[in-house]
């Protein structure tokens, strides 16, 4: 798992108190009816995200479910504490739109997410973060890596591609 699947894992953090099954992931992850299923709970849920709780959330989670096998999370991965200051840099706006994202249609966006999650955290406990896809002299963005990119664009996250070119020795 690479750190652009950062966002993800925190939304499997925030949902597994939810849904968590005896299996790695519910077992209708990939349909349609996953959210519709739990529409209710997961829009209360979105809703105490927005509104600044997701890493009371998070804590929770983590505190109850650590070392559980769980689709998308990697739990040596990142600490708890970097999870957190990950949690305040991206804030409550664009977490929201995130994870509602994925739970919509996760089969559809379960790829395709940029390559690298940039977070500078203060000591005011406030912050910033990107995304960044970085691609090579000959690489295209997919069809899914450009939606992703406008999607978190369109909702106010700093997103961008980084192209790397090889070093030039004269």
């Amino acid at each position: 798992m690479d750190q652009g699947l950062v966002i993800m894992q925190i939304s499997y953090h925030i949902h597994v108190q939810l849904f968590l099954l005896l299996t790695m992931s519910p077992l209708d992850l990939d349909t349609d009816y996953f959210y519709e299923a739990r529409k209710s709970i997961m829009e209360q849920l979105l809703s105490k995200i927005h509104e600044g709780m997701a890493e009371e959330i998070l804590i929770t989670s983590w505190e109850s479910h650590f070392g559980t096998s769980c689709r998308g999370v990697n739990w040596n991965r990142h600490s708890l504490s970097e999870l957190r200051a990950v949690v305040t840099c991206i804030g409550s706006r664009c977490l929201t739109t995130i994870c509602r994202h994925l739970a919509q249609d996760y089969r559809s966006w379960s790829s395709g997410m940029p390559d690298l999650l940039l977070w500078r955290f203060h000591s005011d406990y406030s912050g910033e973060a990107k995304l960044v896809e970085v691609k090579g002299p000959r690489d295209r963005l997919s069809e899914q890596q450009r939606a992703w990119l406008l999607f978190f664009m369109d909702s106010g996250f700093n997103a961008e591609v980084c192209r790397v070119n090889p070093p030039v020795y004269k």
